[in-house]
């Protein structure tokens, strides 16, 4: 039996990941667009866009937390809701916005187009 455990937390965060794609149609069947790729820090950064909606992720390989700007696509959204943190929002200045990125981790924003 505890080779078969289940590791709770992780279990919940899939849980948390899985009813986010479904909530979200740009992150099913959306165009993609990478916006970053940073083989030195270990962080990548993509948009998922569909005709209602545009939902960014940033993932962080690296094994420290990493501040992280992001250029946003011409006509897109200054503002922008943090999913996963309690509807946070971050707002877009001079078509870019800078995000704190935990280690092993990663962050999801979306807008409404």
């Amino acid at each position: 039996p505890e080779e078969n455990a289940v590791m709770t937390e992780q279990f919940d965060f899939y849980k948390k990941i899985i009813a986010l794609r479904n909530q979200h149609t740009a992150l099913q069947v959306g165009s993609f667009e990478n916006l970053l790729v940073d083989d030195e820090a270990d962080v990548w950064a993509f948009m998922r866009a569909d005709d209602n909606e545009r939902v960014i992720v940033v993932l962080n390989a690296s094994d420290q937390p990493r501040e992280v700007t992001i250029e946003v696509p011409d006509g897109a959204p200054a503002e922008w809701s943090i999913e996963l943190d309690g509807g946070d929002k971050i707002t877009a200045e001079d078509g870019r916005f800078t995000i704190e990125v935990p280690a092993i981790g990663g962050k999801i924003l979306s807008a409404a187009k």
